[in-house]
């Protein structure tokens, strides 16, 4: 009991405060951006804005010095959202400059099953573009599909993904 306690007590002292360091950038926490709708993956791009994706399906970068949000994909119509599904993870290229590639994972509704697949788009224009299937058909469900990406140094893309209830 001591221990959830403390943990309380130090998340309060947390919360409370007002600013926090990013990298580089100073953030006020409390007007850093508002209207998110169930974010899922928060990472800083390569241009030192906020990247995130939001679970029915969209992609922004944010600002974190005025919290301008800038919506740079919409897939949200074929995006499967219910419970804990939707547009999950995301990775962005570890050499973005010459390989503007960004990676997301999403659930989608296959004949009235609940998949889940693993994408690749191209960052041109200030949007996310060419949609690249990389894998397809895992198994999906309205929950349990926690999925996260992430790329290792020698550019291996991994991912997980929850028990999509089978378990």
């Amino acid at each position: 009991k001591t221990i959830p306690l403390l943990l309380l007590a130090l998340l309060s002292v947390l919360v409370a405060r007002a600013q926090v360091l990013l990298q580089q950038t100073e953030v006020d926490t409390a007007t850093v951006i508002t209207g998110l709708d169930i974010p899922w993956e928060i990472q800083y791009g390569p241009d030192d804005h906020l990247w995130v994706t939001e679970r029915y399906g969209t992609v922004s970068r944010v600002n974190p010095a005025t919290g301008e949000k800038t919506l740079i994909l919409d897939i949200s119509g074929m995006v499967y959202q219910a419970g804990e599904s939707g547009l999950l993870g995301m990775a962005i290229h570890p050499e973005f400059e010459t390989e503007p590639y960004v990676y997301l994972a999403y659930t989608y509704n296959s004949g009235g099953n609940v998949l889940e697949r693993i994408v690749r788009y191209k960052y041109a224009n200030g949007q996310l573009v060419e949609e690249y299937i990389l894998l397809d058909n895992i198994n999906g469900n309205t929950t349990h599909d926690g999925c996260r990406l992430v790329i290792t140094p020698d550019h291996k893309l991994l991912a997980t993904t929850g028990d999509a209830q089978n378990q």
